[in-house]
Formats: C-alpha cells, sequence, structure tokens
C-alpha cells in the first residue's frame, strides 16, 4: 500500500519514502535567558556558611532549559543562615513554549563556579530557599559559549523528535510535513575559501576557511495548505467557508501570497529507513531498517524561491528551498548548523 503522507501516520515510514518534519516559528518557542536575580540571605533557618555567595538561574520548559542569566550575588553572616532565591517571571508566549519551572545554580563561597541545587524545576513563581550548604555536584550553570540552550526544542537524538517504536509518535512541537517526492530531497554544503600566495610562487600556499554554509531543497510529495503557508511564509491558513456536509458543499481555506517582510526561522528533521538487507536490521516484531536522521537547527526560506510543480509521473510536488544558519549561541560553530544522528544495531523488545 502506498504512503499517504497526508493522512498516514509515521509507522508507514517503515514500507515508504523519507518523512520530513519541521517545527513552527522559533520565536514563539525559544524562552528568553532570565534576568540576573536578587537573591535574599537570612541569619537563622539553615547551616550555609558565612560568605559571598554567585546565583544564577535559568527557564525550563518541556523541551530543555535556556542559557544561565548573569549572576546576582548575596552575602551571608554567621553558620545558620539561608539564601533565598526568588522566581524570575513568566515566560514564553503560549504553550508549548512557555516556562514551566525554573532552576537556580549557586556557587561556593566565594566562588566563580554557579551549581545546581534544586533537583527538580521548582515552579514559576514559587522561590528556592537554600539551607544547607551550596552542593558541587549539580550540573554547572549553561553558560553561552559552553552549553546549548534547548528551550526551543533542540535535538540531539532521534527519539527527541520521533518515538522509536510502533506507532512511532511525533514529539511536540515537531509537526509532519509529509513524505518526499520522488525527486528526492538534497542537502547542499557550500565551503567559502581564502588563499595566501608569495612572490616566489604561483601556487597558493594555503586556504583559509572564511565560510560554511548549507542548504536544504525539499520536494514535499503532495500541497496541503500547512506546506503552501511554509512555502509563502504567510502567516497562517484561514478557513474561507465552514463547508456544510448535509448539501454537499466542502469546507474551504486559503493561504494568501504576497510580499515577504520578515523571514520566519523552523528547524527542520528529515527522517529515513535504511535497506536491512544492506544495513543492518533493527528488530520490532519483524525486521526493519535502521533509521537515519538529520537535522538543520535554524533555517529560513531561501532566496533561491520555490516551485509548485503539477507533474503526471510525480502528481503534485511543493518543491521549497531553506538556508540553514548556526544555531545562536551554539557552544562550538564548527556544528552549529545541526547534525546527521544514526541508529545503530540492536534490538527492541
Amino acid at each position: 500500500m502506498p504512503f499517504t503522507p497526508y493522512t498516514d501516520d509515521l509507522t508507514k515510514l517503515l514500507t515508504g519514502p523519507g518523512f520530513i518534519l519541521y517545527t513552527p516559528d522559533l520565536s514563539t518557542l525559544r524562552l528568553p535567558t532570565p534576568s540576573a536575580p536578587v537573591p535574599t540571605p537570612a541569619g537563622t533557618g539553615g547551616t550555609v556558611a558565612a560568605g559571598t555567595y554567585l546565583v544564577a538561574v535559568t527557564y525550563v520548559n518541556a523541551y530543555g532549559e535556556t542559557l544561565a542569566s548573569g549572576t546576582g550575588s548575596v552575602t551571608t553572616t554567621g553558620s545558620t543562615s539561608t539564601i533565598s532565591t526568588p522566581s524570575p517571571p513568566a515566560a514564553g508566549t503560549g504553550l508549548p513554549g512557555i516556562a514551566t519551572g525554573w532552576n537556580c545554580y549557586i556557587s561556593q563561597a566565594a566562588g566563580s563556579v554557579c551549581y545546581k541545587q534544586n533537583s527538580t524545576p521548582t515552579a514559576i513563581g514559587s522561590p528556592f530557599v537554600l539551607t544547607a550548604p551550596p552542593t558541587t555536584t549539580g550540573a554547572v550553570a549553561p553558560l553561552l559559549g559552553v552549553a546549548w540552550d534547548t528551550s526551543a526544542a533542540l535535538p540531539q537524538k532521534l527519539d527527541d523528535v520521533v518515538s522509536l517504536t510502533s506507532p512511532y509518535t511525533i514529539k511536540p512541537p515537531w509537526l509532519p510535513g509529509g513524505a518526499l517526492s520522488r525527486d528526492n530531497i538534497s542537502l547542499v554544503r557550500t565551503i567559502a575559501t581564502s588563499t595566501i600566495t608569495t612572490a616566489h610562487t604561483t601556487q597558493p600556499v594555503t586556504a583559509r576557511v572564511t565560510g560554511t554554509s548549507r542548504s536544504l531543497q525539499i520536494p514535499f510529495q503532495e500541497v496541503k495548505p500547512e506546506i503552501r503557508a511554509i512555502a509563502e511564509n504567510a502567516p497562517g491558513i484561514e478557513t474561507i467557508a465552514q463547508g456544510a456536509p448535509s448539501s454537499g458543499t466542502p469546507a474551504q481555506s486559503r493561504v494568501r501570497m504576497g510580499g515577504i517582510q520578515q523571514l520566519t526561522r523552523r528547524r527542520f528533521f528529515v527522517i529515513t529507513e535504511r535497506d536491512p538487507a544492506i544495513a543492518g536490521v533493527t528488530t520490532e516484531g519483524g525486521a526493519r531498517g535502521q533509521l537515519v536522521g538529520y537535522v538543520l537547527f535554524n533555517t529560513a526560506l531561501s532566496a533561491q524561491g520555490t516551485n509548485l510543480d503539477e507533474h503526471p509521473d510525480n502528481a503534485v510536488a511543493q518543491a521549497v528551498q531553506f538556508d540553514a544558519f548556526p544555531e545562536p549561541g551554539a557552544p562550538d560553530m564548527r556544528y552549529s548548523h545541526g547534525s546527521t544522528v544514526f541508529e545503530t544495531g540492536f534490538t527492541i523488545p
């Protein structure tokens, strides 16, 4: 049975073509980095020793954690002190990107490295009160240039996007984009270099890489409102007729085409199945091939344009090209565009 991307779920991936997933506008998902906290000490009620401590906070949501705020400073006296850190304010534009909690990171007395003190996220609006000496066994505060901001569903593994057992559920906020067309997908990498020569040779002495870019060309296998909205960078899909089944009148929707003032940033994830006869088998009630996925962390429509094709040999296809950009705040810019993730051989119980 052929794969029908408009109605079928990801289970059909196992016998069909590659599958495309994408996120909504990243600006609606990514949480802001919170402001530096203003912690306050109390002289009784705990066992925190006298000293000056640094405190930082992060937001947490269903997808991960932001980078840490700047640090606030607090000085305690005596050996029975506590440190109370107020909650950062509510953040996010609404579900699913809204902040669901926050983490508190505190240094040792006179220290410079902040460690996470709460075992589970603290509720927004509730303070975190440290009553015992700050631990150094918690995670180090995620800082710019060292850690990723994962609050906008930054995937690290295949199962950050889809479950790896039947029914292969797509995880929020990822959305199904349908299957690839016969023409397949194309991921293009371009390297820009500059060369250095000397007066004694006409050949370049060395070549220095000045930039690396990637573009993603997706021939969506069918045309549907969601894909047209992406291709046109439209704000949404309008319902222009509710429809009346009793009289045979269908519902209708519309995606407007027009000028584009600002490009939406999204993540794209492509997942395919390798031939089990060649690449090894993952078993789940019968053999299936290993899954391979690759993700581009931050993309926008390319200036190269899009095209809409109608052809009897390829049904209807919407070809869209995207440019990839570095993920903001990536700790290593060499690996800031995305990744390819491989499922290796094992048996699913």
